[in-house]
């Protein structure tokens, strides 16, 4: 993953934050000061580039493909062009923000989105002979079963030679700007942000009414069956079934139901790092399984018992989807962005939890979450301050029973707290302050200070030593 930094203005309750992702990145905060409102926006930046976005290419090259049969484009010459490419993606995704976030076009009038590609003159020039090297034989795009365009590039020459192969049949000029258009993301600017994956606080009803979830999307296609189409329109139908939710949430409620469709799949972490599921069943206290098409859980301690997913306990249910990920999905380089890990779990799997997190971050994921939880965040603080390697802490790692793959470099965390603004804001006079996001102060040899849990915490020792020596025994 690129460094890079996101920016955000205007967006519910705040109203200018920004924040660079690291390996592990946590929003710490209040109720009700903008975090999962930031995460949930973070994780739909990352979505639409990923899945939605496309370059837009000049038209005439379009034009010129079609009248003269072939055309050549200087990839190294476009390539130079990302500064322009981050301003047309982030323009464009802000359009689709309130779907997102499941609010009204109105309310978010005055949002923006704004991405910063760490400067990086080691990055460019790399990009630039990775470009000039690489090599395409000859790609071709068939439809129908039949070749329409080739696609060839050789080694040391800058330009990608784009040629019609059937110069008699007309071909839709969009169809040759979106395929264009998707080479160019590909090959020319690459995977500048990490694939991201999602778990919202709402997972856990996600996962208790996944039957239910099935029975109403049947009900939905069999009214779409049954429409004449003059009643009813099939497709607007189906696609606003989930409209009234935000899109995290809506990949919540995909993922659980398309559980048994990923199961044949394996992540690379069964194949390299066993070790890690093997924590996480001890978190969640068991293992799940996909059974003729009904998920069941079934107990470490005792594996002759099937409990079916209403039997189980509210931390399975908040980590079922987690878990089917970590088994089946997770890829090196992945963003995995979760909304309140610690849902439902005791402390001691909270840190338990979090030292599963430090491990993903080793291994090559990316990890993001907002969190309540102040066990996660003094484990992963316990995780840096034993990362050194000083014989003392060394003894202290192996006391306590730490591995060095689950603790963390301190420059590889960021925690950034949301709260209210300081001081008068440029523009509107008077305007009701909003809230930000302030980077947390901290050092590879203590960790990180958030002074919002730590207020809350001595604010409860000062109450209970009152009491203790109030005198009231005396």
């Amino acid at each position: 993953m690129r460094e890079f930094k996101f920016i955000i203005e205007n967006l519910g309750v705040i109203r200018h934050a920004e924040f660079e992702p690291g390996r592990m990145t946590l929003l710490c905060g209040q109720n009700n000061t903008g975090k999962t409102y930031v995460a949930y926006a973070f994780y739909g930046f990352l979505d639409y580039y990923m899945n939605h976005y496309i370059p837009e290419i000049p038209i005439d090259l379009i034009d010129n493909l079609v009248i003269n049969g072939n055309i050549s484009i200087n990839i190294v010459e476009i390539a130079s062009h990302e500064d322009a490419m981050l301003v047309d993606v982030c323009g464009k995704y802000i359009k689709t923000l309130p779907n997102v976030l499941a609010n009204s076009q109105k309310s978010l009038l005055d949002a923006s989105v704004n991405v910063e590609m760490t400067a990086d003159v080691m990055y460019g020039l790399g990009r630039s002979l990775f470009l000039q090297g690489l090599v395409i034989e000859n790609k071709v795009i068939v439809v129908d079963h039949e070749p329409i365009l080739s696609i060839s590039k050789e080694k040391g020459n800058n330009m990608v030679v784009i040629s019609l192969l059937n110069k008699e049949r007309a071909v839709d000029k969009n169809f040759l700007l979106m395929v264009l258009s998707t080479f160019l993301k590909v090959h020319v600017f690459g995977s500048p942000f990490p694939r991201p994956f999602i778990f919202s606080a709402e997972r856990t009803g996600a996962a208790i009414f996944r039957n239910e979830l099935d029975f109403a999307r049947n009900r939905i296609l069999e009214k779409m069956v049954r429409s004449d189409g003059n009643q009813l329109n099939p497709l607007e139908l189906l696609s606003t079934a989930y409209s009234n939710y935000a899109s995290p949430v809506n990949f919540d409620v995909d993922f659980v139901r398309r559980l048994e469709n990923i199961v044949d799949r394996e992540s690379f972490i069964v194949r390299d790092h066993a070790q890690i599921l093997e924590r996480f069943s001890k978190i969640i206290g068991g293992d799940s399984q996909v059974i003729r098409g009904k998920v069941v859980f079934v107990p470490s301690n005792n594996k002759n018992i099937r409990l079916g997913i209403n039997e189980v306990s509210s931390s399975v249910k908040s980590l079922l989807a987690f878990g089917y990920y970590l088994r089946h999905m997770a890829a090196p380089g992945d963003m995995v962005i979760i909304d309140e890990p610690e849902l439902n779990l005791h402390p001691e799997n909270q840190r338990l939890l979090a030292r599963l997190l430090a491990r993903l971050c080793n291994i090559g994921l990316n990890v993001f979450i907002t969190t309540h939880s102040d066990y996660i965040v003094k484990e992963l603080n316990t995780l840096i301050m034993l990362k050194r390697e000083h014989p003392a802490i060394q003894a202290v790692r192996k006391k306590h029973g730490y591995q060095v793959e689950e603790c963390l470099s301190f420059d590889d965390v960021k925690i950034y707290i949301a709260e209210e603004e300081s001081g008068q804001q440029e523009g509107r006079a008077r305007r009701r302050k909003g809230f930000t996001l302030t980077p947390a102060s901290g050092n590879e040899k203590y960790g990180f200070i958030v002074e919002s849990f730590n207020s809350t915490i001595d604010q409860m020792n000062k109450i209970e030593d009152d009491i203790s020596f109030s005198g009231e025994d005396d």
